[in-house]
């Protein structure tokens, strides 16, 4: 009867996330680009309705309207990032660089209008969004999948989730902070930075993912 119990404890054993699994299938390279997602998805939606009223005179009802509405557009991130990776790159940290890269041009644009055109800022913070989403989605929908086989797909959303959300809290304060004690210009080139950082990061990780991610062990 104690073999026996020894037999079941194990067979109800769960399968867990160790720094093991962590380091070696290069989960930590995604930890860094969920870092970078996360400084850039929800802090920007945050910001995006204040930014717009200092610097584009947007009521408050507008800029709420605007705000509104700007996450419906980040619907279609998703779809053009599956798009790219099934078609083109079949490689999620790739995809996910040539997205931060797209959202890096379009802020870009949004530091070039300098307080101009306030419908095509909009839609360049629109689109940049819709990046965001993109890469949220090969981060934490993609990447967890591929840990099904080993029965930790949970755990890894679980834990790039608190990893994107840490570096959300912690740069929506930082943003704050900037445009107060600075200004909107410094704090949109701070956007820029963060994604042209994504993008880079991605790219050089992006061929360690591939060798190491767990359908290639």
């Amino acid at each position: 009867s104690e073999s026996l119990t020894k037999i079941n404890a194990s067979d109800t054993k769960k399968p867990s996330l160790t720094l093991k699994i962590f380091f070696g299938t290069g989960l930590i390279f995604i930890a860094l680009v969920a870092l970078f997602n996360g400084s850039l998805k929800d802090a920007v939606l945050s910001w995006a309705p204040t930014y717009l009223k200092d610097t584009y005179g947007f009521t408050d009802s507008a800029a709420s309207l605007v705000s509104t509405l700007l996450p419906l557009f980040s619907v279609a991130g998703p779809y053009v990032a599956i798009f790219i990776d099934k078609k083109f790159l079949k490689n999620e940290v790739a995809t996910s660089g040539v997205i931060f890269s797209a959202a890096a041009l379009s802020l870009v644009g949004v530091v070039l209008l300098k307080g101009s055109l306030p419908l095509l800022a909009i839609a360049l913070l629109a689109f940049s969004m819709c990046c965001m989403w993109g890469v949220n989605t090969m981060i934490l929908t993609f990447v967890p999948y591929r840990y099904g086989g080993l029965g930790i797909s949970s755990a890894v959303t679980g834990t790039l989730n608190c990893t994107a959300y840490i570096a959300a809290s912690t740069c929506t304060t930082i943003y704050g902070s900037m445009a107060k004690t600075q200004s909107w210009s410094a704090t949109v080139l701070l956007w820029t930075g963060f994604a042209i950082g994504g993008a880079v990061i991605c790219f050089v990780l992006s061929g360690l993912w591939k060798k190491f991610r767990p359908e290639n062990n």
